[in-house]
């Protein structure tokens, strides 16, 4: 129906449907219409979404290495993505005691 029909709303088609016998709600026919898909040419790409935005993404990694001696040491890194620099650098030998 949405098909031979593109400009009806889901209100629309449901009172076609009651026409018909079809007790149905307006929001179960909205839930199986079909949804508009965006255009890729205007969509924004995932390298241009990283472009515009490389200088407020900040990359961050917390791990638990292992020294000589198989002591834990929990380490905390941040990386500038646009730059790729060390923001925050902090090395704990007990983060997990209380």
């Amino acid at each position: 129906m949405q098909r031979e029909n593109p400009t009806w709303t889901a209100q629309r088609i449901q009172g076609e449907l009651v026409k018909f016998g079809l007790d149905v709600s307006d929001n179960t026919v909205a839930k199986y219409m079909r949804k508009p898909k965006a255009d890729p040419e205007k969509r924004q790409r995932w390298l241009t979404f990283l472009r515009n935005h490389a200088k407020h993404i900040v990359g961050i990694d917390f791990l638990v290495a292992r020294t000589i001696f198989f002591k834990s040491i929990d380490v905390f890194v941040a990386i500038s993505h646009d730059r790729r620099r060390i923001l925050h650098f902090a090395v704990s030998p007990n983060a997990h005691s209380q």
